[in-house]
């Protein structure tokens, strides 16, 4: 039988053998792991052998939240990374000249606080193109940016009534400024440009070729855009896995909004689990549902008011608890995951609330309910202890853990007050605590998703182009180890892979990587300086770096 040997310093993930220097790989498999020496009883005459060198072998990454059909975004339409409009409209305008045939102009990257206290204005968009619409997303992807054509197109005027769960901000006149709050977003989609199959195939293939270059090779993916069209992404799955395109496993799943059917989504879903039930890369096993929005825009649900304005503190997506519970249970009784979005720490009651009542009634599955709350920014002692007890996997964001001048100093301080602000977005408390945690970029809110600066954040908490900003909540730095497991170990829980995924044991799939730096003993001011050289998924190497 023909193996491989891997030889190299292995960090496993297993906390049975933590460590090791050599390990056999057969029919895609780990089939031992040991030293050097004790390896050397597997050779025979069809034995292969790579030689990883310094640095460090660690398992595959899984990326626990990233839409990966949003690729589209990067690649049909401008993408914005300054930090003042002046510099957002010269990004915008540089890819209009680049693209003078193009008759829709959407991209995504703005932050909302870089925008003076009114936000952003369609007459800053006007500057640029009157004549074709724009539509800008922002970051977070709750609010969008456009301008007076886009708005022409779609219909919104002084008489368009706010959507629910939604905001056209208007002026003192009652005019729309061209800042559109989270539902209300979708009110600009006659303003977008049609993406069809083709195009998500080649977005696809485009975030895999990136995700591979930083070792991830498994993927959680919320099926969330305002433009998207689910058949044409359903498809473009289907079609790659036939031609032998995909490498990722990737773990798809749609959403279950407040202003749509519940019930037709958990019927598709059912049907789409069945239709890629023998898929070897896809699956459809999870249901996404939002429980509030988000702190910048007010919309984030929080137990106390916001800072700034007394009497406000958000609101819930689904006011009656009873409702919410119903959802929740008819997803839970299909043995469906649960992935939900929780910024506040009320949002994050409402959803323990109805998983707690859920659990409470129906039958234990055999491997038991599968929940994950992810973003967590606003997060009371009580509530991690709660979701230890009712097995919620915690699917963090550390690319954000940090003091960013243009959210913290701008938005979050005020809007939080100073106390909440320096405790948001916890780690070590999960860690410590015992709840499972995962991590996720919520690509693409962050580009790039570098997994070596996620795990650079979890351990720092200080980016490393801001270090005079200070570290945010220092309490929450944890150990490389456990930053390790949160990339490895707990993404494969989170999308109940691991008895074949996230860790190198004897019998799991051969998913590794190769980093050129051994990050149990680098700097930890350092880490994010990492990279990764190679990527094996089955025991087949499927990326290889270019210096």
């Amino acid at each position: 039988m023909e193996r491989t040997i891997v030889y190299g310093k292995i960090w496993t993930g297993d906390d049975r053998c933590p460590l090791a220097e050599a390990m056999v790989i057969s029919e895609g498999r780990v089939l031992a792991l040991g030293t050097a020496k004790q390896i050397e009883a597997y050779k025979n005459h069809q034995t292969n052998e790579i030689h990883c060198g310094s640095g460090l072998i660690m398992p595959g990454i899984t990326e626990g939240h990233a839409h990966v059909n949003q690729m589209v975004e990067l690649l049909f339409g401008p993408f914005v990374d300054g930090k003042t409009v002046p510099a957002y409209q010269a990004q915008i305008s540089d890819w209009i000249k680049k693209h003078p045939d193009a008759q829709y102009i959407y991209g995504c990257g703005f932050e909302n606080g870089v925008f003076d206290a009114d936000g952003p204005r369609a007459s800053q968009l006007d500057e640029i193109e009157k004549d074709r619409p724009i539509v800008m997303a922002s970051s977070d992807h709750h609010a969008y940016w456009v301008n007076t054509k886009a708005m022409e197109i779609s219909g919104i005027d002084e008489s368009t009534p706010n959507p629910l769960n939604g905001e056209i901000v208007k002026d003192a006149d009652g005019k729309p400024t061209g800042w559109l709050k989270e539902t209300a977003s979708a009110l600009a989609k006659p303003a977008m440009p049609e993406m069809n199959k083709a195009a998500y195939k080649k977005a696809i293939i485009a975030y895999q070729d990136m995700a591979l270059s930083y070792g991830v090779t498994s993927v959680y993916e919320p099926m969330m855009a305002v433009e998207a069209k689910v058949d044409d992404i359903v498809q473009a799955y289907q079609e790659l896995t036939e031609e032998g395109r995909l490498y990722l496993d990737f773990h798809v799943s749609q959403a279950i909004r407040e202003t749509g059917d519940p019930d037709a989504v958990i019927q598709r879903s059912l049907q789409l689990r069945e239709q890629f039930r023998d898929n070897p890369h896809v699956s459809f096993d999870t249901i996404k549902m939002f429980m509030d929005g988000v702190v910048e825009g007010h919309t984030a649900y929080l137990r106390d008011d916001y800072s700034d304005a007394p009497g406000d503190c958000g609101a819930c997506v689904y006011p009656d608890q009873d409702v919410l519970n119903g959802i929740v249970k008819k997803v839970l009784a299909e043995h469906f995951h649960l992935h939900v979005h929780a910024i506040g720490d009320a949002a994050l009651d409402a959803i323990l609330t109805a998983v707690e009542k859920a659990e409470g009634t129906l039958p234990k599955p055999k491997g038991g309910f599968h929940v994950a709350v992810t973003h967590l920014q606003v997060v009371a002692p009580d509530q991690i202890e709660k979701m230890k007890r009712l097995g919620i996997v915690a699917v963090v964001n550390p690319y954000w853990h940090w003091k960013d001048p243009v959210y913290y100093d701008a938005l979050e301080v005020p809007y939080l007050g100073e106390e909440r602000a320096a405790a948001e977005y916890p780690v070590a408390s999960f860690v410590k605590s015992g709840v499972t945690t995962s991590q996720g970029s919520d690509f693409p809110v962050t580009v790039p998703p570098d997994t070596m600066l996620c795990l650079h954040m979890m351990v720092n908490r200080l980016h490393p182009d801001f270090t005079d900003a200070g570290v945010l909540g220092p309490k929450e730095c944890i150990s490389v180890d456990d930053a390790l497991k949160i990339l490895t170990v707990g993404g494969a829980i989170q999308n109940d892979v691991d008895e074949m995924r996230g860790a190198l044991s004897p019998g799991k799939r051969a998913d590794f990587i190769a980093l050129d730096q051994d990050v149990t003993t680098l700097e930890k001011r350092k880490l994010f300086q990492t990279k990764v050289k190679s990527v094996w998924i089955a025991g087949k190497q499927v990326y290889k770096r270019h210096q």
